[in-house]
């Protein structure tokens, strides 16, 4: 068979296809859209063709078809590629554009609802201090009540509770008879582990100190006020002339029970 093909190394004229070159690259180029085709394989010497398949024309034609449905098919997909990236790159935000997964951006959608951010952070910080404002009311109201329930100046306890965390609640206390009333008691509200733990808050005071525990009680004449009547008719606690070195010829009550208040909780000097 070779030699009706080949004679002194020449291939004599037959009816043989042009074969392309892809039959001896194993697979086609591709194409499909390619801006930057690949470089094309360099011609091959058909006679070299011939040899390599004995000249069967039948087997080559076999070969060629089998490589031009593969070739066919794999264009297709690469067409199919070249459709995916494109939608890809329609769907590629821009520069200034910020992805957020799904639920920041619902998140976002709700902050949005209150306004702009410059409107919404004055909002805020307008809200902080009215919060803040209601607190120091709230506090101020509760000493009062706490004062006038433990029979202690209001003035000079707002001054020296002022960062206590008191409380008044309502406790069960039993009469001779052992009847129990609901009665109302001011408190230290303090924590052991989690549990909350309660002071009465003249248990407290006298904890600090005698002088600072008389220095607080009311008498008759100044349990609505807080203010010390200086010894007159009364009875009421006389202040010493000055605590600590500092001057207190006004007698006055706020500075003294500061003082001894300040005194008691000053931290106690190493040996």
């Amino acid at each position: 068979m070779k030699n009706r093909f080949l004679r002194h190394g020449r291939l004599l004229h037959c009816r043989l296809p042009i074969l392309p070159t892809f039959l001896y690259e194993g697979e086609g180029t591709g194409g499909g859209g390619s801006t930057t085709p690949p470089t094309p394989a360099p011609p091959v010497n058909p006679a070299d063709v011939a040899a390599r398949y004995s000249g069967d024309a039948i087997r080559m034609a076999s070969h060629i078809s089998t490589l031009e449905h593969d070739n066919f098919n794999y264009r297709d997909k690469i067409r199919d590629k070249d459709r995916e990236i494109t939608d890809l790159k329609a769907k590629v935000p821009g520069a200034d554009v910020v992805v957020l997964p799904k639920a920041k951006a619902e998140l976002l959608e709700k902050y949005e609802k209150f306004g702009p951010p410059d409107t919404l952070s004055t909002e805020l910080e307008t809200g902080r201090a009215a919060k803040g404002r209601v607190a120091e009311v709230e506090k101020a109201a509760t000493i009062e009540k706490a004062a006038k329930v433990a029979s202690l100046k209001p003035g000079l306890l707002k001054i020296v509770g002022k960062d206590l965390p008191i409380a008044v609640r309502e406790v069960d206390i039993a009469d001779a008879e052992g009847k129990t009333s609901k009665v109302e008691r001011a408190f230290i509200v303090g924590k052991n582990g989690d549990a909350e733990t309660l002071t009465p808050l003249a248990d407290y005071f006298k904890a600090q100190g005698e002088d600072v525990f008389q220095s607080l009680i009311a008498t008759d004449d100044n349990a609505s006020n807080g203010n010390q009547n200086n010894g007159s008719a009364g009875g009421g606690f006389q202040y010493p002339a000055q605590i600590n070195g500092g001057g207190n010829s006004n007698n006055d009550p706020a500075s003294y029970a500061g003082g001894l208040y300040a005194q008691h909780n000053a931290p106690q000097a190493k040996q």
